[in-house]
């Protein structure tokens, strides 16, 4: 994710200076007036200080494996709100007031340009995890149906970037590897597991970039479907339509 967040702020202060040759050195819309480049900079050193508080708030730098399609929207959402906020700043410093027409070129520069590096090392990685390399490497905690889907699964498809490096139902064996810094994740799927002993794992290393997935059981997924309602005097819980996929 460290090279993402240096590639975004190449994009945007490329995007910049793109609509700021554009505007003021293209002979088609070349005004009267133009603004050396030291005076336009103090713009560009504005708009990437937004884009990292935006950024990081959008959790656009986790490490965490979400669907590209989910990626380009929360993308999309920050630098909505990046050149919002950008706005808001230049009425307040009119210093770095300079051309509407450069910002609105940047903004649809800068969403295609990073927009298209994500897709691009997105599909990078696809292909490359598909061969076996640059997987993350997983625990699946638990033993019956449910954890030996996860571990098969998982073989099956080693495009999906993981790769079990266990797979156990004792929760000592997991503090061992995750004190090692051998796995990235861990995929819970047993719910007969002692509830103080899965909490006192979860706690000890969910700030140490390792993330914790609970595979859900029936109950969970009709539990957020549920509504209360009434027949008559009777009170009932509706279950209201699930997808399963």
């Amino acid at each position: 994710m460290a090279s993402f967040f240096i590639s975004d702020l190449l994009v945007l202060a490329a995007s910049f200076s793109l609509g700021y040759y554009l505007r003021f050195l293209s002979t088609f819309t070349r005004p009267g007036f133009v603004p050396t480049f030291s005076e336009f900079s103090g713009s560009i050193l504005l708009i990437l200080l937004v884009w990292v508080a935006v950024g990081a708030q959008a959790g656009l730098y986790r490490s965490e494996s979400i669907p590209i399609s989910d990626e380009l929207g929360r993308l999309t959402v920050a630098l909505v709100v990046t050149y919002i906020l950008f706005f808001a700043l230049l009425f307040v410093y009119r210093d770095f007031w300079f051309s509407r027409q450069v910002v609105l070129m940047a903004s649809m520069v800068s969403l295609a340009g990073i927009a298209m590096v994500r897709i691009v090392v997105s599909y990078g990685q696809h292909l490359l995890r598909k061969s076996g390399r640059f997987l993350r490497s997983a625990v699946v905690l638990g033993k019956g149906e449910d954890a030996d889907h996860i571990v098969r699964f998982f073989k099956e498809k080693p495009a999906l970037g993981i790769r079990t490096i266990l797979h156990t139902d004792q929760v000592k064996e997991v503090h061992r590897v995750l004190q090692s810094g051998s796995a990235e994740e861990v995929f819970i799927a047993d719910r007969t597991l002692p509830t103080q002993s899965l909490l006192d794992l979860i706690t000890s290393y969910s700030l140490k970039n390792v993330q914790f997935r609970i595979v859900p059981g029936i109950l969970d997924l009709l539990a957020s479907r549920l509504t209360l309602g009434e027949t008559g005097e009777l009170p009932f819980l509706t279950i209201r339509e699930v997808g399963l996929r």
